[in-house]
């Protein structure tokens, strides 16, 4: 039986779908996009599902 995590059905907000939208650029502008955070952002601002819920 699969294990479900409660947290991959909800959806993010406006506020912090905006907060990871400033994340990742403020990572593109410090050129830091060779790490997982950054990653992880580009997921998120894309629609993907956040990779650590």
């Amino acid at each position: 039986m699969p294990k479900w995590n409660i947290y991959q059905f909800q959806k993010m907000d406006k506020r912090e779908l905006d907060n990871w939208k400033k994340v990742k650029e403020a990572l593109e502008k410090a050129n830091k996009t060779d790490c997982q955070y950054y990653r992880r952002a580009v997921l998120i601002v894309e629609g993907k599902p956040d990779p650590l819920t």
